[in-house]
């Protein structure tokens, strides 16, 4: 089980490993559990795959609102998904690469978000080849 501050000090490492390569400025907030699921919620491609009845592994979510960039993970949630603090890297990796590809979003779309996914799978894939396997169901 991971500590907050534990999870706290993987984003951070997470976070100055990513900007070695590229350059992002975002925040990384730990929110509620029920906040955490609303924030989900609001995600095109998390309802798709709920309605399609996909199975679903989400520990961060990142979102850009009011002209700010933030991750937003609950300690809980990443509990319950891993005992292996690789994964809580490679889930703050994952996320980080959307800060940085955000620009490439067009519209609020479904289309667009699974775009966005795969931009984010194959990049992460090139630069994080011992991470991405996480993230490959």
């Amino acid at each position: 089980m991971f500590t907050q501050s534990e999870l706290f000090k993987i984003a951070e490492v997470a976070y100055e490993e990513f900007n070695q390569l590229y350059d992002i400025k975002c925040e990384i907030k730990e929110i509620s559990y029920k906040k955490f699921y609303e924030l989900a919620d609001k995600s095109k491609i998390i309802k798709d795959k709920k309605i399609n009845q996909v199975p679903l592994i989400i520990g961060a979510l990142f979102f850009h609102e009011k002209g700010k960039d933030s991750i937003f993970f609950n300690q809980q949630v990443i509990n319950l998904i891993t005992e292996e603090e690789l994964f809580v890297k490679a889930i703050f990796i994952h996320e980080f690469y959307h800060v940085y590809f955000k620009n490439l979003i067009k519209e609020d779309t479904l289309p667009q978000a699974k775009l966005s996914e795969k931009r984010v799978k194959k990049q992460m894939n090139k630069d994080f080849p011992k991470l991405i396997k996480y993230f490959k169901l």
